[in-house]
């Protein structure tokens, strides 16, 4: 295919996600009466210790959970768009929350290109704004992915956010390591993610991978069975357990909160052009709240 050609062609599919995504966006884009309604029913400063911490789990949980995750649909080498819509709730008197995500994925040889908007009502505050990730096959077992996030005026969530993971599958045997600078209203956390995975032939694999935070000590730990047939049905358990910390500024110690928490979720083919999928979470806080609910997206190929 010449250089031309290939062009044209990654151009009319750019042209088929965006009427979707202008769709998508034109859904998760709130007014700034409504972002500021939500604001004011909140349960805590969001300069706080526990708002930080909990915006420091949500960014954890976006990490280790979440319907249509990226990695998932990369495998599958296929473009793709797909919408999505979860609930939860949480006891100790926490609001109920919800999130809603548009993604589209491109497919185009070595490389893959997934783009997100995301809108995160948690806390009586709402958050919205993107994030990429751009994935390339290295050759000799290697792949690897950069990432980046921008959420304009957060105030739990990371207002910037980048870094990159690199990985190898030697045989059954593969290894990871990633980095992730998260940068909050209050300070910037850095978190370093290393990874130990093993292939039970083409289809079930399973993969520990750590999380951890130098500056505040901070670790989680996380254990995700995969499998995926041939149509690319695909089903997970991940099951984690660790801590997230966090202070209300530089100058104040870190207060730390143990926990655990596990996520199913299964994505289904109707047909080669649509699929759907669900995941449930249980999530357990040690002195701050126990939380549980379920998202729901559908998915379309091309």
């Amino acid at each position: 295919m010449t250089a031309s050609a290939h062009e044209h062609c990654l151009l009319k599919r750019l042209r088929r996600a965006a009427p979707l995504v202008l769709m998508l966006a034109g859904l998760l884009a709130a007014p700034a009466s409504a972002v500021a309604a939500t604001s004011s029913s909140g349960f805590a400063d969001a300069s706080s210790a526990t708002a930080n911490v909990l915006g420091l789990d949500e960014g954890l949980s976006s990490l280790m959970f979440g319907a249509g995750a990226p990695l998932g649909s990369y495998s599958a080498r296929q473009d793709y768009a797909s919408f999505t819509a979860g609930a939860y709730s949480s006891n100790h008197g926490y609001p109920a929350d919800n999130f809603q995500r548009a993604e589209v994925g491109l497919h185009d040889g070595r490389a893959s290109w997934v783009l997100q908007l995301n809108r995160v009502n948690r806390f009586g505050l709402t958050d919205q704004g993107a994030a990429g990730y751009l994935y390339y096959a290295l050759g000799d077992g290697y792949w690897g992915y950069l990432y980046g996030a921008f959420n304009p005026n957060s105030q739990f969530l990371p207002r910037s956010a980048y870094g990159a993971e690199l990985d190898r599958q030697i045989g059954r045997f593969g290894w990871g390591f990633g980095y992730r600078r998260m940068n909050f209203m209050q300070e910037a956390v850095d978190m370093y993610m290393p990874s130990a995975s093993l292939y039970f032939g083409n289809h079930l694999s399973v993969t520990a991978r750590l999380y951890y935070v130098p500056v505040s000590q901070a670790y989680s730990v996380s254990i995700m069975p995969v499998y995926q047939d041939r149509r690319h049905n695909r089903y997970y358990v991940d099951v984690a357990a660790g801590e997230i910390a966090a202070r209300s500024n530089p100058l104040q110690n870190f207060q730390k909160y143990s926990g655990y928490s596990v996520a199913v979720g299964a994505e289904r083919r109707l047909d080669p052009r649509l699929s759907v999928g669900a995941d449930v979470l249980y999530q357990h806080r040690s002195g701050l709240y126990d939380r549980h609910g379920v998202d729901i997206y559908l998915k379309t190929w091309w």
